[in-house]
């Protein structure tokens, strides 16, 4: 099944001595299924440059991949009572970090999905913040 998905994404970071920030981003999406994996495609912009991203989520078995092209690289791998390490790739350079996912959650209704992760940024193997993110898929139209 292919079709057109209206994606937000809401990301909320919060470290140890500092207030929460809370990013939201919408756009359209390919949401596709193959081979037992549920597949989002979309593009951002971030900051005012023209720079895009490409951005594909991954989901099977319970695991959500988020793969990042472009202006910003990266691979995070979210499962539930798992960490995985990744290597955020920026024009200012590599930071190897960990992330540990404390839980996902998925709630589909008939005009909405939504998948909740709860995870922590980890670097060195300490914790450097507290992270959610809350992706809303919905039909397009």
């Amino acid at each position: 099944m292919n079709k057109k998905v209206m994606l937000t994404v809401q990301g909320s970071q919060q470290d140890q001595e500092g207030p929460e920030t809370v990013t939201t981003q919408c756009a359209a999406a390919e949401y596709y299924e193959q081979n037992g994996s549920t597949y989002l495609l979309y593009e951002e912009t971030l900051g005012a440059g023209p720079d895009k991203t490409k951005n594909t989520i991954k989901i099977k078995n319970g695991v959500l991949e988020l793969t990042r092209k472009g202006a910003v690289n990266s691979r995070m791998v979210f499962q539930e009572g798992a960490e995985h390490m990744t290597e955020y790739v920026t024009s200012f350079g590599r930071l190897p970090l960990g992330i540990r996912t404390h839980a996902i959650h998925m709630r589909q209704s008939e005009q909405i999905q939504e998948i909740t992760i709860d995870y922590d940024l980890t670097a060195n193997g300490q914790k450097i913040s507290r992270c959610k993110i809350i992706i809303k898929i919905s039909d397009q139209g």
